[in-house]
């Protein structure tokens, strides 16, 4: 039942305007869908088959799918490029950087949610996230996650709580920045919007 809803509020998200993904899209935004269903899943220890499950999430399942969702529409707003790993670096996407002395760029972040290199996303597993293949779509989805869990944890006495959460994920490092609240708000609707949805 996640699964079906996450499925119909990422297709519900308005695309990147530039993508004319007549064939395809459906599939795409499924496969994302199955993999942030079982990253959340997986951190809310809500599959009923792990008993010595840890719970890294002290929210709902419903919750954390929407949440990573959502963040991932703000950073990337589920281009098929930025999906593919193919970033048009020279006009800063993907938080291009010059290499110093060159006229080449690189990429800092990775994946539809934007994920850099860290301590939670060590080097080896940010090199394998971009990609329209599944694997790699599920590599990232659970990435992200963990990614969420931790900017929740790392700001688990700044109140409310989401705008915190949103802040530490897009600074990186502090529980507050001027646009969470705008993203909280919308965050809100859309997980009262298709909780409620029984379609």
């Amino acid at each position: 039942m996640i699964e079906a809803k996450l499925l119909a509020l990422l297709l519900a998200y308005p695309p990147w305007y530039e993508d004319r993904e007549e064939v395809g899209r459906e599939d795409r935004m499924k496969s994302i869908a199955i993999s942030l269903t079982e990253a959340s899943i997986k951190a809310t220890c809500n599959d009923g088959v792990e008993p010595d499950c840890e719970r890294s999430w002290p929210g709902t399942t419903w919750e954390l799918v929407t949440l990573a969702a959502d963040l991932g529409w703000h950073e990337s707003r589920y281009a098929r490029h930025v999906h593919a790993g193919q970033c048009r670096l020279h006009i800063g996407e993907c938080d291009a950087a010059r290499v110093y002395g060159t006229n080449k760029f690189v990429a800092l972040a990775t994946s539809p949610w934007q994920l850099q290199r860290s301590g939670i996303v060590p080097y080896h597993v940010w090199t394998t996230l971009a990609g329209l293949d599944h694997a790699s779509t599920l590599r990232a989805a659970h990435a992200a996650v963990r990614v969420v869990v931790h900017s929740r944890t790392s700001c688990a006495k700044v109140e409310p709580w989401p705008e915190a959460t949103i802040a530490r994920y897009a600074t990186g490092r502090r529980c507050s920045w001027r646009g969470s609240a705008k993203r909280a708000a919308q965050w809100r609707r859309v997980r009262d919007q298709f909780q409620d949805w029984t379609g």
